[in-house]
Order: C-alpha cells, then structure tokens, then sequence
C-alpha cells in the first residue's frame, strides 16, 4: 500500500486528461470510428471522416486513441495538425508537406523552390496517389480554418483529395461546430459515396461521466485497499451539474481533481495518516469556485456584448412570444435586426450558432439539437427576472429592452 501522499498524488495523476488510453462512455462512436476505417484499409481506398461535438466530449482522444490501437492491425502513418495556427491554404498545404517529410512519406519528397499554392497541391496530390500504405491526415478544428482560407474552393479541395484515382489518404476532420458539414456538403461536388462519413459526439451524460471518474481511480483505490478518494454522492452531483449544463468531461476531471488537492492539503496541515474522502460540502465549494455564480456570469462589465445582446433578444422573444423555447432561425433573425439598428453583426448563421455556444457553456441557456441546425431550440436556464433586472442596469442593454420597435 502506497503512503497517503503518494495516494493523493496518484490519483490526481489518474484524473488528468492524458492519464489512460482507455475510452469510457464512447463505445458506440468508437465502432464506428474503426468499421470506416477498417473498411478503408481493406478496401485499399481513401475517404474523409467528419468528428463534431462541443468541447470536451472526447473527440480528439477517441481518434487518437483509436489511431493507435489500429497500428497492431493495419500499416499506416499519421499526420495530426491544429488548424488554429494555419493562416491560408498555402500554409496548410507546406505545413502538410512538411510533416509527410519528417514521417518519411516518401523517401524522395522535398518542398518546392517555389512554395506556390498550386505547386504545394500538386505535390501533395502525385504523393498520396503513389505512396503504397495509407495516410491518415487529421485536421483538429478544421472548423477554423473557414475563418482564414476565404476560398470556398480551397476547402472544398481537401475533401476531394481522398478521392482522387489511387489516392491513399484518409481525412479526418474533428470541430465543434455543429454546422459545419451543413454548409460545406450541399457544395461539395463529390458522388453521394465520396461525402465524408459524419459522427457526432453528444456531450457526456451524468452515468458517462460517474463512469468515467469511476473508471480513472479504480486502480488507485484497488491499490490501496479500496479506499475511497470521492465519496459516490459527491461524484454524482458534480456529474448531474456538469451534465446539466454542456458535459464537458474536462471540467469535471478538473473540479475533481481539485477537491482532492483540497483535501490533501487538509491532511497535511492536520498531520492526518488515513485517506480523507471528498464529500458533498467539499465538491460544492469547489464546484462554485470553478463555475462563479450567475450573478457573476452576467457582469455587465466582463461579458462581450454581443453575448448581451443575444440574452436580450432571447427575453425579448419570451416575452413577446410568450414561450421558453424559440428557433435559431427566428432567434437569428431577431438578432440581426437588433445588431442592425446599432451597426454590428455577425457575418453568417455560423458565427451566431458558436456565440449561442459560448453562452451555454458559462450555464445561461440550454441548446436542443434538431436534424437541421436552424431548427435547434434555445432557452434560458436562468431566471427571466433576474436577468432583466441585470440587463436593465446597463443604458444600452435597457434601451433594447425596451424599444418598441422590436416588439
């Protein structure tokens, strides 16, 4: 049995988000991640593959994870790239070149003299089309990239090189916009075979996340006469609030650790040789120290002001509407002529769906998915009152608020 202060720290060790190559509560995307590409290996064919979710549902570890476990089975490489840092399709092109150089690609591969966009993509493309083993290119965030390679048709292209005669690469694509695709598949002239195989991943639920945690310090307390590190009704109400709001299982691995890290110093100043199990009190106060209070979410003077103004345009349909629950279609349009009256807006529906994002994920309102995202029903989870007497304190958010011409 291990010390008290090497149980501490093996099990805050366990709740880091690299710690196991173990994927908990996504069996069912897992299998379809690997019959796809499974298919791909024995068909000696390339594809694309589009991974959407919102943060922290475990899409870049599952492929990771997956990738890894697939090199027992088929011969391949892999080239994993954040689209964040890409600033065109030329840079993306070299970066990609680049990294088939420094994994060996092909032996007689070098950049270019001249790095022109068509000269990358060429090369890129006789590349894929003779090398012997597959590719597997991921792009993480590949949503990014609309926001800096402005040519529709340079998007589209990348999606088309797994297509083209003998091509032998694999493209995944993992965002977390959940339009992406809507947009960029009715444009992409490619048969309905060629159009990338999409999986979604739904945030984490409340037996996923218990589940999860459950699963990372099993070992531990296995190790250490199962003493128990958090006691089960903590566990499960940091699940049920996390799960409530976006399940984001990153959140959770944190606010879990931390109350541990409490209690470790806990222990410490009071000279304590047994293992202290963070209870219901402990993982509350750490739970609102990680996620302030609404109060503190609607701080006129730390929240955007688009994000205002979109909490006004939701309590001004609820009144107006007399319902909880509006479209993004008729959202979005409330929104923009709102925006319109004081000269800002946002320039497509896509922006406006991440703005909506970054809203539920600081716990203010609840996204419903429909199949079609203009059909996605959004409500507040905070008190209407409360809201507007918040907003109302700020000129600028009460006279949206009370503007007739809006109504």
């Amino acid at each position: 049995m291990s010390s008290i202060k090497e149980i501490y720290s093996e099990a805050k060790k366990a709740l880091n988000a690299s710690a196991t190559d173990r994927v908990v509560g996504r069996e069912k995307e897992n299998n379809e991640i690997y019959e796809y590409l499974a298919s791909c290996f024995e068909n000696k064919t390339g594809l694309s593959m589009y991974i959407n979710g919102q943060p922290g549902t475990g899409k870049t570890f599952s492929v990771n994870t997956m990738l890894d476990n697939l090199k027992d089975e088929f011969k391949f490489k892999k080239i994993f790239l954040n689209c964040m840092s890409i600033k065109s399709i030329q840079n993306l092109y070299k970066t990609v070149l680049s990294e088939m150089i420094s994994n060996n690609i092909d032996s007689n591969l070098s950049l270019p003299r001249r790095c022109t966009k068509e000269s990358l993509q060429k090369l890129i493309e006789s590349t894929i089309t003779s090398i012997k083993h597959h590719l597997i290119l991921v792009l993480d965030e590949i949503d990014q990239i609309e926001t800096t390679i402005k040519a529709s048709s340079d998007i589209y292209r990348l999606f088309e090189f797994p297509y083209l005669p003998n091509s032998k690469l694999i493209l995944v694509g993992i965002a977390n916009s959940l339009d992406f695709t809507d947009r960029l598949l009715p444009r992409l002239e490619l048969r309905p075979e060629h159009k990338p195989k999409v999986i979604k991943f739904l945030p984490y639920t409340k037996e996923d996340i218990i589940s999860i945690v459950k699963d990372r310090l099993a070992r531990v307390q296995q190790n250490n006469d199962n003493c128990a590190i958090i006691d089960d009704r903590a566990l499960m109400l940091c699940a049920t609030k996390v799960a409530s709001t976006n399940g984001d299982i990153r959140k959770v691995l944190d606010i879990c650790r931390r109350a541990i890290e409490f209690n470790e110093q806990e222990a410490k100043f009071n000279n304590l040789d047994t293992i202290k199990t963070v209870n219901i009190a402990q993982m509350m106060k750490i739970f609102n120290q990680v996620n302030p209070i609404t109060n503190s979410n609607l701080d006129r003077n730390s929240m955007p002001l688009m994000q205002k103004i979109l909490l006004c345009t939701i309590l001004l349909c609820n009144i107006e509407m007399k319902i909880k629950e509006i479209t993004l279609s008729k959202l979005f349009e409330k929104f923009n002529k709102i925006c319109k009256s004081y000269s800002t807006n946002v320039d497509s529906e896509s922006e406006f769906v991440n703005l909506c994002t970054m809203i539920q994920d600081n716990g203010l309102i609840e996204i419903k998915k429909a199949k079609e995202v203009r059909n996605f029903k959004l409500s507040l989870k905070i008190d209407e009152q409360e809201l507007k007497e918040k907003l109302q304190d700020e000129t600028f958010m009460a006279d949206i608020l009370f503007n007739q011409s809006y109504k």
